[in-house]
């Protein structure tokens, strides 16, 4: 059997660790040596010095030529202070009083201010379009139907009596069928119809003066910064007020008259839709009275048909059958008056929709004057507006103008007084820049030991694991020795 692996002995980290400052204390000595070139140039020089104690001293000399111009400069400078302080009593004076701006009151007291009274849009005196629906049953109401059943007083006629015409058509509904009924639903204006159209109409405006708001804009800024305004001032603040107000009411105008356009769109599409429906209704009255006479026309000609056949009818019945034939007549002569009584009815009916309609033309046209009249004055006002503005703007340029010139006036000792004490000076000489030496650190050796302590424990382990390895093969062949024996 092998003897016992002893541990490795333990790295000496202090040893280590004092010889790694050490190091890179004479490193950093190095660097700091090496950043300490010594400069030569046409304007002077700078140099280092280190003494016994390792502290370094820089030293700067400039060329005769340069000191001479310092010097020189210096005097130059001495001179102009002296003189500058000979001129602050002028300053004093000058300023004592504190700057006194023209008034503004001088220049914009006769520019008339803004009219901004644009009131809305009320068209007096115009009455609301009539849009009531009318009811035809109300002139065809109490009408009687027409008669269908005819009865006659005579008694006792040969009831076999034979005529080669047909019988009367008492299917007066079935004649009039084909032309249908009257439609009763009529067209209603359509709000939303004037809206949409008010929508379009806004947009479709708009969309053309967009570009010439901005230019307009951009315009008024340029102008404004070349008089040496800027956003924040009041005058920049209250000439852009003015053209947003100017674009405002402009939007205004444009939105009023979509309305109008909408409404004036709505109500020809109302108009339209009415013209078919009444159209439509004439048309259907018409087939209706067209079917009704040749109802009529048909069973007249039966009659006289029938009329000739009974008088050839016996003598006997000669009486009956004139008897028959008078209320036959008079059948006839009712169920024409009650049709009669009925086309009475649709043509008042026909004339309550053309008073309607003319009365509807009436005030729309009323409307529409009321409206260009509000228009032209809107379009007065917006031009006494506009020659305001420019005379507001030339009053204030005016007055840029007299307040710049007196600012100036005020400013002038003090301006004097400032280009004396300003100038040129002879600036000292800048030395070349060089690459200063990076910092390079010292042999770790704390890290050495370190992995020099790993490595022994390595090999301590790997020794022994053969160890025991050996021992377990030992014990084998031991064992397998004894199994023999």
């Amino acid at each position: 059997m092998g003897s016992k692996s002893s541990s490795p002995p333990a790295p000496d980290y202090a040893s280590a660790a004092e010889a790694t400052a050490k190091g890179n204390l004479d490193n950093l000595k190095y660097q700091t040596a090496a950043n300490r070139p010594d400069i030569y140039t046409p304007w002077g020089n700078q140099t280092w010095a280190q003494d016994a104690d390792g502290k370094w001293t820089q030293n700067v000399a400039l060329s005769p030529e340069v000191q001479r111009a310092l010097d020189a400069q210096q005097n130059v400078q001495m001179n102009q202070s002296q003189l500058a302080q000979s001129m602050q009593g002028q300053v004093s004076e000058a300023m004592k009083n504190g700057f006194k701006a023209p008034s503004m009151s001088d220049y914009l007291s006769n520019v008339g201010s803004v009219n901004q009274n644009f009131g809305g849009f009320s068209p007096y005196g115009v009455e609301a379009t009539d849009q009531s629906q009318i009811n035809v049953g109300a002139f065809t109401r109490g009408n009687q139907a027409v008669s269908q059943n005819l009865r006659s007083s005579a008694q006792g006629l040969n009831t076999n009596f034979q005529s080669n015409g047909q019988n009367v058509n008492t299917d007066a509904a079935g004649a009039v069928a084909p032309a249908g009924s009257t439609n009763l639903n009529a067209p209603q204006f359509s709000d939303a119809n004037a809206q949409a159209g008010a929508t379009a109409a806004y947009n479709a405006s708009t969309a053309l003066l967009k570009d010439q708001w901005a230019q307009d804009t951009k315009g008024l800024d340029e102008k404004l910064r070349l008089q040496g305004l800027t956003p924040g001032t009041e005058a920049y603040n209250a000439a852009a007020q003015n053209l947003s107000r100017v674009q405002g009411q402009q939007q205004d105008q444009l939105a009023n008259q979509a309305v109008v356009t909408g409404n004036d769109m709505a109500n020809r599409n109302y108009a339209s839709a009415l013209a078919g429906y009444q159209s439509g209704n004439q048309a259907q009255n018409q087939a209706y009275n067209q079917n009704a006479n040749t109802f009529a026309l048909g069973n007249s000609a039966l009659g006289q048909q029938f009329g000739q056949d009974q008088a050839a009818f016996t003598t006997g019945n000669a009486a009956l059958g004139q008897q028959y034939g008078q209320d036959a007549n008079t059948f006839t002569t009712n169920n024409a008056a009650r049709t009669q009584n009925l086309n009475n009815g649709l043509a008042q009916y026909q004339a309550m929709l053309q008073g309607q309609q003319q009365y509807n033309s009436s005030q729309n046209q009323a409307f529409n004057q009321a409206l260009a009249g509000y228009g032209a004055n809107t379009a007065a006002q917006q031009a006494s507006n506009a020659a305001q503005q420019q005379a507001y703007q030339q009053a204030l340029g005016n007055y840029n103008t007299a307040y710049n010139s007196a600012y100036q006036n005020y400013m002038t000792p003090l301006n004097s007084m400032n280009a004396v004490l300003t100038g040129n000076q002879v600036q000292n000489p800048n030395f070349g820049n060089f690459s200063q030496a990076g910092y390079v650190g010292g042999a770790d050796y704390a890290g050495a030991a370190q992995n020099l302590g790993q490595y022994s424990s390595a090999q301590s382990a790997a020794q022994q694991a053969a160890n025991s390895s050996m021992l377990g093969t030992v014990g084998t062949l031991g064992a397998a020795a004894i199994m023999a024996y």
